[in-house]
């Protein structure tokens, strides 16, 4: 028999009656601790804050509530966690952008070009999040979602050559969330 299976003498596959009674009082105990803290949740989000806090990292929350599909009650709840996440010193990011996604299918690639350009001449101080879903067009991703002709148009622009040289003459300095991480600490 195959010792690291016997514990005193007595087999670890083998429930008895005692064994499954401390096992659902170990059980309840844990659900009862869980549904205290549950009852103590603000939100997700807060957690997430409480664990940035803990770990000395940001934030993906923009300053900057821009975004017009956003109602007057979701900007105030956002104002809060704005407002959580600062008096905690956490590291946020002003803004985020992105082309509109998946809303028109015929436009062309000088269009949208010309959009993104004025979007990064348009933006303001301070970090700024570039949303994009780049990708090259497939038969997979064409199974995956109805946007692939917009993905591929911005895997177009992240790889065209004037949008690089207008990044640097707008002095856009590309970086990560690790360096936004670094910045936190």
């Amino acid at each position: 028999m195959d010792e690291s299976k016997v514990s005193k003498g007595v087999s670890t596959n083998v429930l008895t009656p005692l064994l499954v009674f401390q096992l659902a009082s170990q059980v309840r105990r844990k659900v009862d601790e869980f549904k205290i803290r549950f009852q103590r949740i603000r939100s997700y989000i807060e957690i997430a804050l409480d664990l940035c806090h803990e770990y000395q990292l940001p934030f993906n929350l923009p300053r900057r509530i821009l975004q017009p599909f956003f109602n007057k009650e979701q900007k105030e709840r956002f104002s809060k966690r704005i407002s959580s996440a600062e008096r905690r010193g956490i590291l946020l990011i002003d803004d985020m952008i992105s082309l509109p996604y998946c809303f028109n299918t015929h436009v062309e690639y000088e269009t949208v070009k010309a959009q993104f350009m004025n979007m990064i001449e348009n933006l303001k101080p301070g970090i700024t999040q570039l949303t994009v879903h780049p990708a090259i067009i497939t038969e997979e991703l064409k199974r995956l979602t109805n946007c692939y002709f917009e993905r591929e148009m911005e895997f177009r622009l992240l790889c065209d050559l004037d949008i690089m040289q207008f990044l640097n003459k707008e002095n856009i300095k590309l970086i990560s969330w690790k360096d936004i991480r670094d910045k936190q600490r």
